[in-house]
């Protein structure tokens, strides 16, 4: 299968029907052997048998040239069509662009005029510079037929709109050096001072980072910041740089055009996410406020799978401030009426969310319903949403069906999940440490009670880099110490969460 075959099939759902209608539209009766193809390829079968198919055999001249058709056709369907989506404002603007030159050529002065001007205006809102000085040169040369207009002012515009193409450049290719640097410090394990790092290269350049960072490249520093703090473990230190850095761009700063507020919204997530990781839940919630408050205000419409991040860190934030029915409420509806396609990989995020927070509020019987639909194997739910999904599912479950008294379904569970991911727990001892705990809670529950065991897993728990803790293993964790303690599972997992 081409290169772009496979683009095609992995289309979602929606865009497969909208490339379908777009292929029937350049098309006639008498090559309607391209939609049987496009069907056929949709369907993940192979060339053979999609030759073998529509034609009898393989291979085939013609099905060379049926294939060749459609990637074209995809080509200009991928250029145009998706684009169009994401491009409306600067289509309009070459829209207008166009008829204002071919109306003064055509020597309808004022309307021509009127055009390059809305052009212009389009074009300084989204800071197109190297579009506004195309514009401003074809309004200069024949300035001579518009008496308002001045000749020098013109000019002026037009040296400092290259002047400011000239500066996005250079900040283009300061962020490119950044991150250059910044994944070499990621790769080799080298500690930095990111910030500091990241702002001797805009210096470099005659660039101040308080001042020339838009929401694009703040957004892109802090993916690469805080994924270099995965490998250097100084993630808290990290967010609180960036944030010292971004938080008053994000107060003060205001998006000039759609693509900058896309990019706000996706910073204020990042740092939403974030703390929530660091176990900031109210500071997490804040960010997710400022963020819908932004979204209202600016009437955007933010895609389906951001409205899905959003609700899964909102729910998971109410969940340990102590709201547990509210963080049910809130994700139960929200997935109820999500448009998101249902294959989408945070679908399972959001099954993995509500499992968590069923649990605290002791609904056992709704997790157990909840994953009788995931009936494929690991392997593929790893490949699919990742490894650390599989193994808070699995750990999970085992809690769950202990909770319920089913002793052998939840020792099943553990035999299971042992042989099954045997290399990563070789790799996990966090994960290794707290399954064989809860072997021993599971197995005999009146031998937690033993002094022994108490110091054990004290000890254990103590010796880890508690600010770096994922959440989900915190709340595994916090099960561990509320059965030593004979105290709620969710009071203690708070309390837990909030000391860290």
């Amino acid at each position: 299968m081409s290169d772009i075959s496979k683009l095609i099939t992995n289309l979602s759902e929606s865009e497969k029907q909208h490339f379908k209608s777009y292929l029937a539209s350049r098309t006639n009766s008498k090559e309607s052997k391209l939609l049987r193809y496009l069907d056929l390829l949709y369907t993940h079968v192979s060339s053979r048998i999609i030759c073998e198919t529509i034609y009898g055999s393989y291979p085939k001249t013609g099905f060379y040239a049926l294939r060749k058709r459609v990637n074209s056709i995809f080509i200009e369907f991928f250029a145009y069509e998706k684009g169009r989506k994401h491009n409306i404002e600067e289509n309009d603007i070459n829209l207008f662009f166009k008829a204002g030159q071919n109306l003064i050529l055509f020597k309808h002065y004022h309307l021509g005029f009127q055009c390059m001007e809305k052009a212009l205006k389009k074009s300084k809102e989204n800071e197109l510079h190297a579009k506004c000085a195309e514009i401003l040169l074809a309004i200069i040369q024949v300035a001579h037929l518009q008496n308002s207009l001045s000749l020098a002012e013109l000019v002026e515009d037009y040296h400092y709109q290259v002047n400011l193409k000239a500066k996005h450049d250079t900040i283009t290719i300061a962020y490119a050096e950044i991150k250059e640097r910044l994944n070499f410090f990621f790769t080799n394990s080298i500690q930095v001072n990111t910030l500091q790092e990241i702002e001797d290269i805009f210096y470099k350049h005659k660039l101040n980072f308080s001042i020339d960072a838009n929401f694009r490249i703040l957004f892109q520093i802090g993916q690469i910041t805080l994924a270099k703090s995965h490998v250097t473990k100084n993630y808290a230190n990290e967010l609180n740089l960036l944030e010292s850095q971004t938080e008053k761009i994000i107060l003060a700063g205001k998006p000039k055009n759609f693509s900058e507020k896309i990019y706000k919204i996706k910073l204020m997530y990042l740092l939403a996410s974030s703390n929530f990781r660091s176990n900031r839940f109210q500071k997490s919630t804040n960010y997710i406020n400022s963020m819908q408050k932004f979204i209202n205000k600016s009437n955007l419409d933010i895609s389906e799978e951001m409205k899905f991040k959003i609700a899964i860190v909102k729910s998971l934030n109410f969940n340990y401030l102590g709201f547990n029915t509210k963080a049910n409420k809130t994700l139960t509806d929200f997935m109820r009426n999500s448009k998101l396609e249902k294959k989408n990989k945070n679908w399972l995020d959001g099954y993995g969310a509500m499992s968590l927070i069923l649990f605290h509020g002791k609904q056992y019987r709704k997790i157990s319903h909840l994953y009788r639909q995931f009936n494929k194997k690991d392997t593929y739910y790893a490949s699919t949403a990742g490894i650390e999904w599989v193994i808070r599912k699995n750990l999970i479950l085992i809690l769950t069906y202990f909770e319920l008294g089913e002793i052998e379904k939840s020792l099943k569970y553990i035999t299971t999940f042992k042989t099954e991911n045997a290399r990563f727990l070789r790799e996990n001892k966090k994960v290794r440490f707290f399954l064989y705990c809860a072997e021993k809670v599971v197995s005999s529950p009146l031998g937690i009670e033993s002094t022994r065991f108490h110091k054990f897993i004290e000890s254990n728990i103590e010796t880890k880099p508690r600010i770096a803790e994922d959440i989900f293993v915190v709340s595994f964790f916090a099960w561990l110490k509320s059965k030593i303690e004979k105290k709620d599972t969710y009071q203690t997992t708070i309390e837990v969460a909030i000391s860290i």
